[in-house]
C-alpha cells in the first residue's frame, strides 16, 4: 500500500517537472503592465496608429515629390514648345526664301513700305489699324500659291484673328488672293516677330517668358 502511494507520488512529480520543462521551453511574451489596466490599453491602441511626426514626414515626402512632378512637367511643356516653335520658323523661313525665289525681293515688315511697289500687295488699302509685322508677313505670303501651301503646314493653334475689328475689316478690302489676315503666335500666346530690315529677314519668338530680346536671352 506504501509503495503504491510511493509510486504515484513519484508519477505526479515527475509530471510536474515535465510541464515545468515546457513552459521553460516555451515562455510567454510579457505584457507590460496590467493586461486590463488602462495603461496596456492606451499602449496597445497607440501601436495601431500614426504619431504626428510620422503623419508630417509623409506629407512632406508627398509635398517634395508632387513639385518634382510639377517641375518636370513643366519642363517637358517648355521643350516640346521649343521644338514646335523651330519647326514653326523653319516653315516660314522656306516660305520667305520661296517669296523671294519668285518675286526677287522679301516681304515687307512695314505696312508703309507698300506705297514703294504698289504690287505687293495687289488691292491693300492703308486705311484703318496697321496689321503688324506677323500679320504682315502673313498676308503677303498668302498670296502667293507657292507660299500659300507652305504656310498652311502651320498648326492652326500657332494663327489667331486679327485683335482689331479696322485689321479684320482691312482682310475684307483685299484682294479675293489674301482670304486671310491672321496673326502668326508661338505655343505661349505671343506673336511672332518679323524683322526684313536686314540683308536677310530674321523670325523670331520671344521665348518662354514672353519678353523680346531682339533675338538674345531665351529668344527662339
Amino acid at each position: 500500500m506504501c509503495q503504491r502511494a510511493d509510486k504515484r507520488e513519484s508519477e505526479a512529480q515527475n509530471m510536474r517537472n515535465l510541464k515545468l520543462k515546457i513552459r521553460n521551453h516555451f515562455p510567454r511574451p510579457q505584457t507590460v503592465g496590467r493586461p486590463n489596466s488602462q495603461f496596456a490599453i492606451r499602449n496597445s491602441q497607440s501601436r495601431l496608429g500614426f504619431t504626428l511626426v510620422e503623419v508630417l514626414i509623409v506629407v512632406a515626402i508627398l509635398a517634395v515629390v508632387a513639385a518634382g512632378l510639377v517641375g518636370l512637367s513643366s519642363y517637358l511643356q517648355t521643350q516640346n514648345n521649343t521644338v514646335l516653335t523651330e519647326k514653326c520658323l523653319e516653315l516660314l523661313s522656306t516660305a520667305v526664301a520661296e517669296f523671294y525665289d519668285i518675286t526677287a525681293h522679301f516681304p515687307i515688315d512695314d505696312w508703309g513700305d507698300i506705297g514703294a511697289d504698289g504690287s505687293r500687295i495687289a488691292g491693300a488699302s492703308k486705311s484703318g489699324d496697321n496689321p503688324n509685322s506677323d500679320e504682315l508677313l502673313y498676308l503677303q505670303l498668302s498670296l502667293l500659291p507657292q507660299t500659300r501651301q507652305i504656310i498652311s503646314k502651320l498648326p492652326e493653334k500657332l494663327l489667331a484673328s486679327p485683335l482689331s475689328e479696322a485689321r479684320v475689316q482691312l482682310a475684307h478690302d483685299l484682294s479675293a488672293n489674301t482670304p486671310y489676315l491672321r496673326s502668326i503666335v508661338d505655343p505661349w500666346g505671343e506673336p511672332l516677330h518679323y524683322d526684313a530690315s536686314g540683308s536677310f529677314p530674321r523670325i523670331w519668338s520671344s521665348g518662354p517668358d514672353g519678353i523680346d530680346d531682339d533675338g538674345g536671352g531665351d529668344d527662339i
